[in-house]
């Protein structure tokens, strides 16, 4: 019935629940039920039923309570690779993105713990299908670039073989897809979890330094490096760069890939600009603790 009205009569259970304003009648315990499996059904509805409205709800019961969290991500995992579906990877991880560290930490982080033997494999076959070197088709290809989004959110993981086969898995989506795992890197700077970007910038200068000197074709040379190392040194290093950092492991990452794009585009930045990637460090990240 959850999925046949929408499809039949355009509108829906929780719609119709909340008109009526029967979660506070006698019977709330049984509406509360009808609401949730109503609530749940969107994640199963093709995406031209579900409404702006819908999209909201889902929203706003997230940010509520902690056990609407787990079932959201339970949820999702439905549709996380699905291109044209409104809660797919992109709801999910801007869903994540908006948490407090520590919030996200016992609702995410303690969700792929428990699931962390189905996450494996589903990692792997993500790895497999990154380093596979036949070419994918258009669908394809953007359904691994919104399973990207979801498995760098892995990173946030205290399980280390997890965290590990994660970070090996974005190493070889951004094998195959250099310029749009550098997205990835940018984007994961500004989340509040150094856990996440330390990794991700580590995967990329993994990237780098397989690339840089290929055989196969001079566009990674050309092409990528020189935006990608100008961009790295923009948002870490430059005067009032916005993601500086003092994190040793993740700051290191980072020069080594503009030491990298230096090889090939020596001029690619000024000499003052060069002084600011190489320690002595004076400027940038947290200085007063």
């Amino acid at each position: 019935l959850c999925s046949l009205l929408p499809l039949l009569k355009q509108t829906s259970l929780h719609k119709m629940i909340i008109e009526a304003d029967l979660l506070r009648s006698n019977g709330n315990e049984y509406f509360k039920y009808v609401y949730g499996e109503s609530v749940s059904s969107l994640f199963e509805l093709p995406a031209k039923l579900i409404n702006e409205n819908d999209f909201k709800l889902v929203e706003q019961l997230f940010s509520q309570h902690d056990a609407n969290k787990v079932n959201v991500f339970n949820l999702s995992l439905k549709t996380i690779s699905d291109i044209s579906h409104p809660f797919n990877a992109k709801f999910l991880s801007r869903l994540l993105k908006s948490q407090n560290m520590n919030d996200r930490d016992i609702t995410w982080t303690e969700f792929i713990r428990k699931k962390s033997d189905n996450l494996e494999s589903f990692i792997s076959k993500f790895e497999n299908e990154c380093r596979s070197s036949v070419a994918n088709h258009t669908i394809i290809a953007q359904k691994q670039h919104l399973v990207s989004k979801i498995i760098t959110w892995v990173l946030t993981s205290t399980n280390r073989k997890l965290r590990d086969e994660a970070t090996r898995a974005l190493y070889f989506y951004g094998r195959k897809y250099p310029s749009d795992f550098a997205l990835i890197v940018y984007e994961s700077l500004e989340y509040n979890d150094p856990y996440v970007w330390e990794r991700t910038l580590a995967a990329l200068y993994g990237v780098v330094m397989a690339e840089h000197n290929s055989i196969k074709s001079d566009y990674f040379r050309t092409q990528v490096l020189p935006d990608l190392s100008k961009t790295i040194y923009r948002l870490l290093f430059k005067e009032d760069a916005p993601y500086s950092t003092t994190h040793i492991l993740a700051r290191d990452y980072a020069r080594r890939i503009i030491e990298i794009g230096l090889i090939h585009h020596p001029n690619l930045l000024t000499n003052l600009e060069i002084e600011k990637i190489r320690p002595p460090y004076t400027i940038g990240g947290i200085r007063d603790l």
